[in-house]
């Protein structure tokens, strides 16, 4: 056995010479790992802004909208995403607790009756799975808390109570009707 194991290294030893010899980038790839010829990491995922009117400091309502952080410019994309999934942004996280609409809110229209909060900035591709970016929710801020979903407040926009801070910023949502939409599977 110890014979033949010795012949099959000296086969492979030739094989490898006789490969850098003939084919030089192919023995090469087998013993070093290469970079990608094209690294373009051209997934993309949802996020919503923090509106201009966010938070209002009268009801504890955070606004976030699917438009630029100038609170005109389209931006976010359901359908295809609209940030690379390596960037570095908040999780929007949520935690439904059916609570009504304050009355001094004026629409209503993408009340979600939840809280809301940020994570620390996080690359989405870090989660495989909806279920790995629920769990990091879970684990910042509780039981029961998962990501927000761009349907919570109806669609394109979501009012909440919560403090995500007076900063201007994107923040990573879900979408499950959409699969191209986020950076995530289900």
């Amino acid at each position: 056995m110890l014979h033949h194991l010795k012949s099959f290294k000296t086969i492979s030893m030739f094989f490898n010479v006789a490969l850098l010899i003939y084919f030089p980038v192919i023995a090469l790839a087998q013993t070093t790992i290469l970079p990608p010829l094209h690294t373009t990491d051209a997934k993309k995922g949802l996020t919503f802004s923090v509106s201009e009117y966010s938070p209002d400091s009268v009801t504890g309502i955070a606004v976030l909208v699917c438009s630029e952080l100038d609170g005109q410019t389209e931006s976010c994309n359901p359908y295809q995403g609209d940030q690379l999934c390596s960037i570095a942004l908040p999780v929007l996280c949520f935690q439904d607790v059916n609570a009504l609409a304050p009355a001094p809110l004026k629409n209503t229209k993408s009340w979600s009756g939840g809280i809301i909060a940020t994570t620390p900035p996080i690359a989405a591709n870090t989660f495989k799975t909806i279920a790995n970016a629920n769990a990091y929710c879970a684990t910042q801020f509780g039981k029961n808390w998962r990501v927000a979903n761009f349907h919570d407040g109806g669609g394109w926009g979501l009012q909440a109570y919560g403090n995500i801070g007076t900063l201007k910023k994107h923040v990573w949502i879900d979408i499950k009707s959409q699969k191209q939409g986020t950076c995530w599977g289900r």
